[in-house]
């Protein structure tokens, strides 16, 4: 008998409406919805039978893993519901507002030219435009992000931009919000203060002790620039902002998770935002990671410390980690467009060249293939329906043999971009595929976390939820 895959047995009365995940000593079931359950082999055993009894079969039936006459209406709803929100239109628009950057960074995907370089700027006109193509996104809210190269490079494309927006916002009724992602050495106090004065939220890289930053991010004169970006993080907090911090992993990381990890506790980040250096750019190079093996052995042995901490009262976690868990514990897909099924590109996210091309996700810049239009000569409903567009959706959404029989399917994160960067093809591949890997190990750490240690998996979703009350959570975690 096999335990993993999709369990096609019924009786006159159900239908099975799960796929199984054998972990160490029980199995996890989980329905197209996201809803899911454990149970024994023995249990198992008996539903391939049809010998399962009464309580077993209704505890099922009330989960959603099993298709009833009473259920059938709620299934197709909640499935609805599961779904819906990657179908409502780009929320995300990324906007570049220069390629040039004062720092070489190892693994850049966008491969930026120098600071010094020749002008590769965002215009206002094409801002606008952007901005006007953006708005025509069928959602009620929007997040405009802003990139580069090094994006306060250009502050001029940020102010006119945010200007736009917001008049654009009141015209329509909509919502627009504002962020920006920058390597913080060129912040100086005014930028600052145009950044809280207009609520631009922030974010940057800190790769982690002086040593491995240093190597990751230089300045393009082949210093480093740790002092200088902690020099901006401490001028960013003592100004009472907010910062988000990612960190990328190279292979010369990957044996000092303990010293990044314990570097970014130093500097008050609890919850880690870990990202894999890869084939794009400037990462298509050795600073990519190409052992997926020994990367996912250094992500299990960061998860196993920050647990670890857990259990001395020290609140960290993982940024994928709380995904997962949010889509496990609350039934409900998150909206995050990296990590669900289909991918965001397109239909939740797009991304504009300092030219106004048009791209379907930040990633997709690093290939010209993946151009869609441009804003000056496309409209947004015509980029939405071309068959480029459809084709690059429809590769991100699990369909090969093993996918159907994964019980991860529901929750999974497939990148045709990344796929087709490590030269895949455009479709990703399982089982071998890097995002499918991930997903799966991810899945499976937080199931049997949930079936060995669900109390702190719940003290970590609390904190999540408060986020601030630190000493309340460390407090529930101690005891």
């Amino acid at each position: 008998m096999s335990i993993d895959g999709k369990v096609a047995v019924s009786s006159h009365d159900w239908r099975a409406n799960f796929r199984a995940r054998a972990l160490s000593d029980r199995v996890v079931l989980v329905s197209d919805h996201g809803s899911w359950m454990f149970v024994s082999r023995q249990e198992l055993a008996a539903l391939h039978a049809c010998r399962a009894d009464a309580e077993l079969l209704a505890r099922l039936e009330r989960r959603g893993l099993l298709r009833t006459p009473d259920n059938q209406q709620d299934l197709e709803q909640a499935l609805e519901r599961w779904r819906a929100p990657h179908l409502r239109g780009a929320a995300l628009h990324i906007v570049v507002t220069t390629r040039r950057c004062n720092l070489a960074c190892r693994y850049c995907h966008a491969s930026s030219t120098p600071e010094n370089g020749p002008l590769q700027d965002l215009d206002a006109p094409t801002a606008e435009k952007i901005v006007d193509f953006a708005f025509h996104s069928p959602v009620p809210s929007l997040a405009i992000e802003f990139q580069g190269g090094e994006s306060l490079l250009n502050l001029d494309a940020v102010r006119h931009t945010v200007i736009v927006a917001r008049e654009r916002a009141r015209q329509t009724g909509k919502k627009v919000r504002f962020s920006l992602v920058s390597n913080l050495t060129l912040l100086t106090p005014s930028t600052l203060d145009y950044l809280k004065e207009n609520q631009i939220g922030l974010s940057t890289s800190v790769d982690g002790p002086p040593a491995i930053h240093d190597r990751n991010r230089p300045f393009c004169s082949g210093c480093g620039s740790y002092r200088q970006v902690m020099a901006a993080v401490q001028q960013v907090r003592q100004a009472g902002c907010h910062a988000g911090f990612l960190m990328v992993l190279t292979p010369a990381s990957l044996p000092h998770y303990k010293e990044i990890v314990d570097h970014h506790l130093s500097l008050g980040i609890d919850i880690l935002c870990l990202n894999p250096a890869q084939a794009l750019g400037r990462g298509r190079d050795d600073s990519h990671i190409s052992d997926f093996d020994a990367y996912l052995d250094c992500y299990r042995k960061i998860l196993d410390y920050t647990f670890a901490l857990l259990y001395e009262g020290v609140v960290v976690t993982e940024r994928f980690l709380l995904l997962a868990l949010q889509k496990v514990v609350d039934c409900s897909d998150v909206g995050f467009a990296d990590f669900r099924n289909p991918c965001g590109a397109v239909f939740s996210q797009l991304a504009y060249d300092v030219n106004g091309d048009i791209y379907p996700c930040d990633e997709a810049r690093s290939f010209p293939e993946f151009r869609l239009g441009n804003v000056a000569l496309d409209t947004y409903e015509k980029i939405v329906h071309l068959q480029k567009a459809r084709d690059l959706v429809r590769a991100s959404i699990p369909s090969a043999p093993l996918c159907r029989d994964c019980a991860y399917e529901p929750y999974c994160g497939l990148c045709p971009v990344m796929s087709y960067a490590e030269g895949r093809g455009l479709t990703p591949v399982p089982p071998d595929d890097f995002r499918c890997r991930l997903t799966r190990f991810l899945f499976d750490f937080v199931f049997e976390k949930m079936a060995s240690d669900p109390e702190q998996l719940n003290a970590l979703m609390r904190y999540q939820a408060l986020r601030g009350g630190l000493q309340k959570a460390r407090a529930e975690l101690r005891g």
